[in-house]
């Protein structure tokens, strides 16, 4: 489901969004970072690496969420200018699939920072951060109107407020169309 749709079409109230989303004319409010990396195994030729270039990362196999997904599809649009596609040995429906994959050797994978933190106490990983802009990403939570919310809803969009966005949970690929 698409979070701008369903929040513009009145059938939720709140959606939490990435700011690389056009938001149309939903009102939003910047939540928290959230960059994105990627993840290797150890071992791997960019595991030592600080920082890197998306373009230096497309002559490696890569892991990537199932097709629909809000990040694969925003990926897929950051290597059109470059005239590259990256090279897919899986696509995968979470995150900690894409974990498991990637410290197993199937290939590095693109992930918003956040998420991998949960799946490092389980895999094996390395995180390199991304030195493109449009990796450095906000999680901005939209309504409608802010005057319009219901009681549960204006709460709910108060503590978040306050308190940022959730992390990702291991089923996503971070907000909603990355």
């Amino acid at each position: 489901m698409c979070v701008v749709a369903a929040v513009t079409d009145g059938r939720a109230e709140l959606g939490i969004i990435a700011d690389t989303v056009d938001s149309g004319r939903l009102e939003r409010a910047v939540l928290r970072p959230d960059p994105l990396v990627v993840i290797t195994r150890p071992g791997h030729a960019l595991a030592a690496r600080a920082h890197v270039a998306f373009s230096e990362c497309l002559g490696h196999p890569f892991v990537g969420f199932t097709e629909g997904n809000p990040l694969q599809e925003h990926l897929s649009g950051q290597t059109q200018p470059l005239g590259l596609r990256p090279r897919y040995r899986a696509h995968l429906p979470t995150t900690e699939a894409i974990c498991s994959a990637v410290a197993v050797g199937v290939g590095i994978a693109v992930v918003p920072a956040r998420a991998v933190v949960r799946w490092q106490r389980t895999y094996d990983l390395r995180v390199v951060d991304l030195t493109n802009s449009w990796a450095k990403r906000n999680l901005l939570l939209c309504s409608q109107r802010w005057s319009g919310l219901s009681e549960a809803a204006a709460a709910l969009a108060a503590r978040l407020k306050a308190h940022g966005a959730p992390a990702a949970t291991p089923d996503d690929g971070g907000a909603e169309g990355a």
